[in-house]
């Protein structure tokens, strides 16, 4: 299983192959953690080996961050595995990819695996892989329940998991994520009797941190 250092060489040689352009370092490092979700909630499989810590601004992804440093470059050569995930890299980049860097922060601390690591522990705790699983597998699959009950179009164009997501998301009235739509929120709601809901309703987690600021090179 390809490392986290591979995994971004990867999505950035398809960033690039895609749109001529590629990625901020910033900008990869949230595009990875939707990666490694989406990953672990639809194959049960991690895309890469990493570790996880939260920070004001979203999560550090030890072995990227340490070697990539604030300018990084791309390795000459990519390790075969790292390139076994690039359906999931290609999907990530398709509904993600239009995010610039503080957007995807915005998303990243809107959603449970971030906001419920509060207070002091949040710069020392690592999020695990269980914890990334259970979010992403249940957004999903809450999504996915509520197409099936409200009759919702799916769109085979798109990736096979947008939809349930973006669902989840304006359901749980995730505020602070830029896929959140306060119309649709509020449709969405009524047509499941949760109109009374508050609007910055989430289940998942106490709200934390949602003002503290982004570094300089996060707002890229």
């Amino acid at each position: 299983m390809p490392g986290a250092w591979n995994a971004a060489a990867a999505l950035h040689r398809i960033a690039v192959e895609e749109s001529g352009e590629g990625l901020s370092r910033a900008r990869t490092g949230g595009l990875l953690y939707y990666a490694q979700g989406i990953s672990l909630a639809t194959t049960g499989e991690p895309l890469f080996e990493a570790t996880f810590r939260p920070t004001g601004y979203g999560f550090e992804i030890r072995e990227f961050d340490e070697r990539s440093g604030p300018w990084w470059h791309i390795p000459d050569s990519i390790e075969p595995g790292a390139l076994a995930g690039s359906r999931i890299l290609r999907e990530v980049l398709q509904v993600f990819g239009p995010l610039n860097a503080q957007a995807l922060a915005g998303a990243i601390r809107s959603e449970a695996p971030w906001r419920t690591v509060g207070g002091e522990r949040r710069e020392r705790a690592l999020v695990s892989q269980t914890e990334i699983h259970d979010h992403f597998a249940e957004m999903l699959d809450d999504g996915r329940d509520i197409i099936d009950e409200l009759g919702l179009p799916t769109y085979p164009d798109r990736p096979s998991w947008e939809q349930a997501y973006r669902v989840a998301v304006n359901v749980k009235c995730l505020a602070g994520h830029p896929l959140f739509n306060e119309t649709e929120s509020r449709t969405l709601r009524r047509k499941l009797d949760l109109e009374d809901l508050p609007d910055d309703w989430d289940h998942d987690a106490p709200d934390h941190g949602r003002d503290e600021g982004l570094p300089a090179f996060a707002a890229r």
